[in-house]
C-alpha cells in the first residue's frame, strides 16, 4: 500500500523523452516541473535550449516550476522559461501543491509532476493524486 506513494507513473532518463501524447491521452493540462537535476543540473542559473524547446512544445499544457530552492534561485530559472513559480515549497507537504491547484483553478487528476526525487517530487505529487 504504502509502496504507491514512492512509485512514478512513468520513468524517464531524461524530461526529453517524455511522449506529450501520454500527457494528452490522459488530461493533463498542467506539469509541474522540479529543477535541479530535472530541467537542469545544479549548478545552472537559467534553463537551457533543450529545457526551453521542452516547455515550449507542451503545446496547450501549463508549466510551473515548483522548486524547495530559495526565490532567487527559482524565480531567476522560471523567468527564463517564462512560467510561474513556486518557491520553498516544502515537497512533499501538500501546502504548495493546493496553492498551484488554487492558482490554477485544476483538479488533481488534471495535473503531473516531473522530478528527480522520490521524497520529494514523486511522494508530494502522489499524496495529492497528480
Amino acid at each position: 500500500m504504502l509502496l504507491k506513494y514512492f512509485t512514478p507513473a512513468l520513468y524517464l532518463k531524461s524530461f526529453e523523452d517524455l511522449d506529450l501524447n501520454w500527457l494528452i491521452s490522459r488530461k493533463i493540462r498542467l506539469l509541474i516541473l522540479d529543477i535541479d537535476n530535472t530541467l537542469a543540473a545544479h549548478d545552472e542559473q537559467t534553463a537551457g535550449v533543450q529545457a526551453q524547446a521542452f516547455v515550449q512544445k507542451l503545446n496547450g499544457i501549463q508549466a510551473v516550476v515548483m522548486s524547495n530552492n530559495n526565490k532567487d534561485r527559482v524565480s531567476l530559472f522560471a523567468s527564463s522559461l517564462d512560467v510561474p513559480y513556486y518557491y520553498f515549497s516544502t515537497k512533499p507537504l501538500k501546502r504548495m501543491y493546493k496553492k498551484v491547484l488554487r492558482d490554477t483553478g485544476l483538479q488533481p487528476e488534471q495535473c503531473a509532476v516531473i522530478g528527480d526525487q522520490l521524497l520529494t517530487d514523486i511522494l508530494g505529487g502522489n499524496r495529492m493524486h497528480f
